[in-house]
């Protein structure tokens, strides 16, 4: 049977026409229309602004083309640097191999590393200080505490007036091992105590004071 032709091609051309533009739309997607209509909102302000300013509508399109020249420019200098990145490199020879080698490493010792920006400009180590840079420091330790501890009793080392770190080492003991340890003691005072009697030297009140502390804790712990 013989196909009639279309009464009216319009409507086929129409037709066409709508399918081809929703295949772009679906192909573009939905950030693609969003940045259409933004580029088309730009040029509308740029049209209003060139207008403003007195332009003709044919010197307002020549103007529009030349602004769109150096994006077109600047697109192709990215292609072609892309290219020259693919593009394989030159094979280099042993010699040239290590004098590039040579080269690099030279420059990655000259570069200033995190280390470099840290650490000081210069250091001096003697048997009772240390000098960093421009600053001496010093460490003290403390090894006896006073016999009664009161309120406040640190505040003389605190308030002075210099930079300094204080660390305070608190550790715990075993009642046990301290017990043995303050019998020792206790018999090494008594010791002391009667030789000197026995040499008939005055009595020592430090001695005396110390037994007298030491019994004391060694009845608190025995509790």
């Amino acid at each position: 049977m013989p196909i009639s032709p279309n009464p009216n091609p319009q409507i086929d051309s129409k037709k066409t026409t709508i399918l081809n533009t929703e295949l772009k739309e679906k192909k573009v997607g939905l950030f693609g229309r969003l940045k259409a209509k933004w580029n088309q909102r730009v040029m509308e302000n740029k049209r209003k602004a060139l207008r403003r300013k007195g332009f003709s509508e044919e010197e307002i399109e020549n103007e529009l083309k030349n602004q769109k020249a150096p994006k077109k420019e600047e697109k192709k200098a990215k292609e072609n640097l892309q290219q020259e990145k693919k593009a394989p490199l030159p094979k280099l020879s042993k010699k040239e191999a290590a004098e590039l080698k040579r080269a690099e490493s030279i420059y990655e010792h000259g570069l200033t590393t995190i280390k470099d920006l840290i650490a000081p400009s210069s250091m001096e180590i003697k048997f009772n200080q240390l000098r960093v840079s421009d600053m001496y420091a010093r460490t003290f330790f403390v090894y006896s505490y006073p016999r009664y501890i009161d309120v406040n009793w640190l505040s003389p080392v605190v308030n002075f007036d210099v930079t300094m770190d204080i660390s305070m080492f608190i550790y715990p003991s075993d009642s046990a091992v301290m017990m043995k340890v303050l019998r020792n003691k206790v018999a090494q005072i008594t010791s002391s105590i009667r030789i000197n009697q026995d040499k008939g030297m005055v009595r020592d009140p430090g001695l005396e004071t110390a037994l007298q502390d030491a019994e004391e804790l060694r009845d608190k712990l025995q509790r």
